[in-house]
């Protein structure tokens, strides 16, 4: 399992975190009385999940963008690229 893999493996994970989330924080609003803190405690774990789901996107971007990179160094004319032919 190569690094993006492992990293869609993981958002997966936290989106059916946030999905199970999302049901107690629908179960706790039809419960009367509401404990308060209890309903502001799901409100923060769906905030975290959703801050990690983003910066896990933000990681899945830069290492695409870094293996770009480091691909078009290796083509001719790139960077990286060292010619046979010296």
């Amino acid at each position: 399992m190569d690094r993006i893999d492992q990293l869609l493996a993981v958002k997966t994970r936290l989106t059916t975190i946030k999905g199970y989330a999302q049901l107690l924080e629908r179960d706790i609003a039809r419960t009367e009385p509401v404990p308060p803190r209890l309903g502001a405690r799901v409100a923060e774990l769906n905030g975290e999940i959703v801050r990690l789901i983003e910066l896990i996107n933000d990681i899945e971007a830069a290492m695409k963008h870094h293996d770009e990179a480091e691909r078009r160094s290796l083509e001719p004319g790139g960077d990286g690229y060292i010619s046979s032919g010296c």
